[in-house]
């Protein structure tokens, strides 16, 4: 989805970037602390130190501070945040350097700009601006549009955020004053939870939305930050992972097989969002079936592209061609269902085996993410989690993040070390299974 800010202060800037929104609901966090029994401690050694070791072992130091994140029926994962003296739930979006939270005021409207009422637009907590003592007036615009028709309007406002710990009222692991947006109206489904979005995208120089770049202003930790998503599952149905800052948690099992990508350089196309490429589609037959007859890993193994990597996505986009030869080797094949985008398969029938090739390794997709059930188009009936992109962006979603450890390196991009790594580098190892 395409969001487009306009921010007026003495001259008026432009930006376009995306967001996909999805069902959420409430949900606890003390079970995510749990399963991850994660400490608070980190290393005694200076942020170079650090960054040696980084490049040497492709060892990362624990986290400065972290925050639980809460999994929404495997469609959007939350971060709980503190703006002014309260507490929202967010949705996590590497695709925007901007936060925004709706306003208590808030009018919910529809496509065609008519009132349809609050419980439309089901928001979490919305955000009183008048109650608030830390609040500072911008006189700035904010104007945010999505493909899928859904948009907010409103103004920036300065106001302190507290990120890191607050799901587990810690001590935060920065409080800063941040331009975030404040939604008056629009249609943005909450689904009952969110209050908006985290904006997690470091794309400018000196952005001033960005709370990725307002962390790192503080050099007492390194710069990087990591995302390990969780699937939902039967014990843990609302585990969502951990969003960490200044290092890697300490107890994500990975299949310790890392690589590494520069981030590219923004694109007309893509304004905003991690882009990286990716060498191509690794593709296995399911169990059984007969292999084609083309190299391992099937016809697109090398078929190297530029992906977007958007944890505002559930899915994952990919070409057309890879999501029709992905359906196909189900058993009965697939069909593509037109209101969804998305090929409707077997869920009981053997799978496919779906990696994302990475500087030559392979990080497969899990069956469990690869494929939903949609009982609401009859038995035995799952949607295929690889969605043909009819607009030609190609995006690696949550359905591919909960199978990796990602780590979101910017050190030599703020150090300004290293030119191939001038805007960063993600590094990346599997864990398909846990």
């Amino acid at each position: 989805m395409c969001f487009s800010i306009m921010f007026m202060l003495d001259l008026t800037l432009l930006f376009a970037f995306s967001l996909s929104a999805h069902r959420i609901v409430a949900a606890a966090n003390r079970s995510i602390a749990a399963h991850y029994n994660i400490t608070d401690h980190v290393l005694n050694l200076t942020v170079h130190d650090y960054r040696a070791e980084l490049l040497r072992k492709r060892e990362f130091p624990l986290p400065a501070g972290h925050e639980d994140l809460v999994n929404i029926k495997n469609r959007l994962h939350l971060a709980t945040v503190l703006i002014g003296d309260k507490v929202f739930a967010l949705a996590i979006d590497t695709n925007s350097s901007t936060t925004w939270v709706a306003d208590s005021s808030f009018v919910c409207l529809e496509y065609h700009n008519v009132d349809q009422g609050p419980a439309r637009c089901n928001l979490g907590r919305e955000f009183r601006p008048s109650s608030s003592k830390t609040l500072k007036p911008l006189g700035a615009k904010v104007t945010s549009r999505y493909y899928n028709g859904m948009f907010i309007e409103g103004n920036f406002v300065e106001e302190h955020i507290g990120i890191g710990g607050v799901s587990r009222a810690l001590p935060y692991f920065r409080k800063i004053r941040q331009i975030i947006g404040v939604a008056e109206k629009g249609y943005w489904n909450g689904h009952g939870v969110a209050s908006g979005v985290l904006g997690l995208g470091f794309q400018y120089e000196q952005d001033p939305f960005s709370v990725i770049q307002a962390v790192f202003k503080d050099r007492s930790s390194l710069n990087i930050f990591s995302l390990a998503l969780k699937r939902a599952s039967s014990p843990e149905p609302t585990a969502g992972g951990v969003l960490a800052f200044g290092g890697v948690p300490n107890n994500i099992p990975t299949d310790n097989h890392w690589a590494e990508t520069p981030i590219l350089p923004r694109s007309p196309e893509t304004p905003e969002g991690y882009r990286i490429k990716i060498d191509g589609f690794d593709i296995r037959p399911p169990p059984g079936a007969p292999e084609p007859d083309t190299e391992p890993g099937g016809p697109y193994k090398s078929d190297d592209t530029i992906m977007v990597v958007d944890s505002s996505t559930s899915t994952v986009i990919v070409p057309p061609e890879v999501a029709l030869y992905t359906a196909s080797l189900f058993r009965t094949g697939g069909k593509l269902y037109s209101p969804y985008n998305k090929y409707l398969v077997p869920c009981i029938a053997p799978a496919p085996r779906v990696g994302i090739v990475i500087s030559g390794k392979s990080y497969y997709i899990s069956d469990a993410d690869l494929r939903s059930p949609a009982p609401e188009l009859g038995d035995n009936v799952c949607v295929l989690e690889l969605e043909p992109a009819d607009k030609g962006r190609l995006v690696l979603g949550d359905v591919w993040l909960r199978n990796v450890l990602a780590v979101f390196d910017f050190t030599d991009r703020v150090e300004r070390r290293r030119p191939e790594y001038a805007n960063g580098v993600l590094r990346i190892a599997g864990r398909e299974f846990y």
